[in-house]
C-alpha cells in the first residue's frame, strides 16, 4: 500500500545518508592521516657563538686596550631572530639571546654560548639571521610573548622606546689615559629602524637527510663591534638622535659575526 511504500522509501533514504556519511568520514580520516605522515621531522639547529676581543677570549672585567687606552666590559648581549633555513620558511617566534655577561673566566669564554631551536629540515644551505627583533614581534609587549622567548623577559624591553633591546655593550673606559677606568659607557640599540637581516652562506655543508642535529659555529669580535665609537664624542646611546649611531653598531655586529663551520649528527 501507499503508506508502506513511503515508509520503505524513507528507510532506504536513511540508509543511503548513513552510507554517504560513513564514506565522507573515512575519506576525512584518510586525508588527515596522509597529511600527518608527510610532516617533515624536526631537526635541532644549534648556534654556538664564541666571543673574543681582538683574538683574546672575551672575559668580563678583564682589562683590554681600546684606541691605546684601558677598557673593561661588564655586559655584552644581543638578540638574534629569524634563524630561517630558507627565505621561504615560517620563522615566527624564533628569537634567542646571547648574553655573554656571565663569562668571567677564559675557560667559559672559550666555550661561548649555544642556543638551540627546532627546524624542519637538515638540508640547510643558507641561514637567514635577524639582528634584533622585526617589527611584528617588536610591537608585542613581553607579557604577550611566548614564555620560551627572551622577549618574555621584561628586562630585555625598553619601555621608553616601545622596543626590545637588540644589542647592549656596557663597561668602563680610561678616557683620559691616566690609568684609571673613570668613564662608564652604555651602548644600547633598539627600534624598528635599526633591525636588519643577513644571509649566512653555508657553502661547505653537504646535505644529510638522516641528520637529527646541526651545529653552526660562529665567532664575534667585540672590538670590531665598537671600532667606530669615539668615547670623546659619545659614551651612551639612549635617545632618538642616537639612531644613526645605533645603526652603525648593528652593522658592525653583523660584520663581526663570522661563520666558522658546521657539524652534523
Amino acid at each position: 500500500n501507499l503508506v508502506g511504500f513511503k515508509n520503505l522509501r524513507g528507510f532506504t533514504n536513511n540508509i543511503m545518508k548513513n552510507i554517504l556519511f560513513l564514506f565522507s568520514f573515512l575519506n576525512f580520516v584518510s586525508c588527515k592521516s596522509t597529511t600527518e605522515t608527510t610532516v617533515a621531522p624536526q631537526v635541532s639547529l644549534s648556534l654556538q657563538i664564541i666571543p673574543d676581543y681582538n683574538g683574546s677570549p672575551l672575559v668580563m672585567y678583564k682589562t683590554y686596550n681600546y684606541n691605546g687606552k684601558a677598557i673593561q666590559f661588564t655586559k655584552f648581549s644581543f638578540i638574534v631572530s629569524k634563524m630561517c633555513e630558507s627565505t621561504n620558511s615560517d620563522c615566527n617566534n624564533r628569537q634567542v639571546q646571547f648574553n655573554f655577561s656571565g663569562l668571567t673566566d677564559s675557560v667559559s669564554a672559550l666555550k661561548g654560548l649555544t642556543n638551540t631551536i627546532s627546524v624542519s629540515s637538515s638540508n640547510i644551505q643558507n641561514l637567514v639571521l635577524g639582528f634584533g627583533v622585526d617589527g611584528s614581534a617588536n610591537g608585542t609587549i613581553p607579557a604577550k610573548q611566548p614564555q620560551s622567548s627572551p622577549l618574555a623577559n621584561g628586562l630585555n624591553y625598553w619601555e621608553a622606546w616601545d622596543s626590545y633591546i637588540f644589542l647592549s655593550v656596557q663597561g668602563m673606559y680610561d678616557n683620559d689615559g691616566n690609568g684609571t677606568l673613570e668613564t662608564p659607557f652604555a651602548f644600547d640599540t633598539g627600534g624598528n629602524e635599526v633591525y636588519s637581516e643577513k644571509i649566512i652562506l653555508l657553502n661547505n655543508y653537504i646535505p644529510n637527510p638522516t641528520a637529527t642535529s646541526v651545529n653552526l659555529l660562529f665567532n664575534v669580535n667585540l672590538s670590531s663591534v665598537l671600532n667606530t665609537m669615539d668615547f670623546n664624542v659619545i659614551t651612551q646611546t639612549s635617545k632618538f638622535v642616537d639612531i644613526p649611531v645605533m645603526k652603525v653598531l648593528m652593522k658592525n655586529l653583523q660584520n663581526s659575526l663570522i661563520y666558522k663551520g658546521i657539524s652534523v649528527k
